[in-house]
């Protein structure tokens, strides 16, 4: 990719050293806008005019002593970046320890003594592409914005043809090779891999997890938490986890007296991490941490925690261009609900419908398959609800459909999946969910709803409404997403056979072979 965009970005060199500049021609044979410099003064009568993507500094060319050649160039690269804050900085020093005090300064440093041309390339190279990637990432925060601002506008074609238009360019990024000029674990390829990920997912929390994911095993085995924001009462809990034990963490949390209500409460915001810190390292022993709040759709949803040190600044900066990716991806896929939403869920219930539902359960199976842990699915149906339609009408049905909804969002997680398959059934989707956690959830679904009064009802019909619910459990019970639903309604139409206002649990066929077994289920 670098090869074909090297004509647009401009390098500056800025030494005085022969060795040095012998290497000007072949470096500008690559294709790139070189520069020369023999007096680091010049440079700042044509940054105006044509300020520079790269800077190739030598160091050397500061005259003064090698032990204070790093503190002049932090000095001159602290005066650019004031002129220049977009500009990456290659530094060639004399020693590796001239490098490491400016390593928070400069992109990248090699030594003077065995620069050469190829190297040189390759580092300029892969700051380039780390321009262009957050070049394309400004625009697309921009076309989110159209989107945004379209989505609350009343030309819907508009706004269709803007979404498509921007998860267009988000495709094109996913087809870009999955390598550069540098090897398969340069900065390029890593984040060809990330948006590959992120295109998978669907956005919110399922985009997080992802994220996390790809911390643990992509960005120095990083130990990763996510700590979920409870707001009754207000508190932060474990509730995933990168590089550490879920179930021996899942839940770990603490009371936090601090309502954030939006990505502006700065002030909120620091005070919330420095009680987090605080807790990091009284409870968990986590000494050094750093922590990023995540917000969805301008909900506050909790903080990130990474719990070891960076081991160095590019691998600082892959974080957060990869965390920075998350939250416009987020962005993006909240704009394109928007407009979506009247496709995709119930105008009774708000809930998704059957099609959008399917496709999230084929996905739920997928990771379930990946990560070896179980997706359990509940199938609710209202009892007698087709009767109580024709007696008592439309506006009663929806009534009850809308207290059965409420009912399931109350009691559900944000990790869980609802959906209104009309006619008064409904589904629920619970990853990470083993059969007998999902039993003990059903009943008390099915206790709530029973003990809800309505008052249309009359006396002698116990002034009430009562659900059935089928449950299965993918792997122990089924071997994928079709025979998982399936199973679930078998359940539920036994049970409604029965009599309904009870759950019954699915079982597999004697001959029946598991693709994985677990004993990792969460149980609420």
């Amino acid at each position: 990719m670098v090869q074909e965009l090297r004509q647009q970005f401009c390098i500056y060199l800025i030494s005085e050293s022969s060795t040095v500049l012998a290497l000007e021609e072949e470096i500008a044979s690559c294709g790139y806008q070189l520069t020369n410099f023999v007096d680091s003064e010049e440079v700042w009568h044509q940054l105006s005019t044509q300020p520079p993507h790269v800077v190739v500094l030598d160091t050397s060319i500061f005259k003064s002593s090698e032990e204070s050649q790093a503190f002049e160039a932090r000095k001159y690269i602290d005066a650019l970046h004031k002129k220049s804050p977009e500009t990456l900085v290659i530094a060639l020093v004399s020693q590796s320890d001239h490098g490491l005090q400016l390593e928070d300064s400069v992109y990248d440093f090699q030594l003077r003594s065995m620069a050469r041309a190829k190297i040189l390339v390759k580092s300029i190279d892969r700051a380039c592409e780390k321009l262009s990637y957050l070049y394309r990432i400004e625009q697309l925060v921009e076309r989110i914005d159209q989107v945004s601002s379209a989505s609350t506008s009343k030309s819907n074609g508009s706004t269709v043809q803007v979404a498509n238009d921007l998860k267009d360019q988000v495709d094109k990024l996913t087809r870009l090779p999955s390598h550069s000029l540098l090897d398969n674990h340069s900065v390029a390829a890593l984040h060809h891999r990330w948006i590959d990920l992120l295109q998978k997912s669907n956005g919110g929390l399922t985009s997080l997890f992802s994220f996390l994911d790809f911390c643990g095993k992509e960005i120095g085995n990083k130990n990763v938490l996510f700590f979920k924001s409870i707001r009754k009462p207000s508190s932060l809990a474990v509730s995933q986890t990168s590089g550490m034990d879920i179930e021996k963490l899942r839940g770990v949390g603490f009371h936090l007296p601090i309502q954030i209500s939006s990505q502006h409460d700065a002030e909120k915001i620091n005070l919330s991490i420095e009680k987090l810190k605080d807790f990091l390292v009284d409870a968990l022993k986590v000494s050094q941490s750093e922590v990023f709040p995540f917000f969805n759709k301008e909900d506050f949803e909790g903080f990130i925690v990474v719990c070891n040190d960076f081991s160095s600044v590019q691998e600082h900066d892959i974080f957060l261009s990869c965390l920075g990716m998350l939250n416009l991806f987020v962005e993006y896929k909240n704009a394109v609900f928007e407009r979506d939403k009247n496709r995709t869920l119930s105008s009774t219930t708000q809930l998704l419908m059957r099609e959008p539902f399917y496709r999230r359960a084929k996905e739920e199976i997928a990771r379930a398959r990946r990560l070896q842990l179980p997706v359990s699915l509940i199938s609710l149906s209202i009892d007698q609800f087709e009767s109580y339609k024709r007696r008592l009408g439309e506006g009663f049905a929806r009534k009850i459909q809308k207290i059965a909804a409420e009912v399931l969002q109350k009691t559900s997680r944000v990790e869980d999946t609802l959906s209104d398959l009309g006619h008064g059934e409904f589904a629920i989707l619970l990853p990470h969910t083993d059969q007998q956690g999902a039993k003990l959830k059903a009943e008390k679904i099915r206790r709530i709803i029973e003990s809800v009064k309505i008052h249309q009802l009359n006396s002698v019909e116990n002034a009430g409404i009562t659900v059935s619910l089928g449950l299965s459990e993918y792997p122990s019970a089924c071997s994928g997403v079709d025979s998982l639903i399936k199973s679930a309604e078998d359940s539920l139409f036994f049970i409604q056979k029965q009599g309904g206002n009870q759950v019954c649990l699915a079982s597999p066929v004697a001959s029946f072979k598991p693709d994985f077994r677990t004993n990792n289920g969460v149980t609420l």
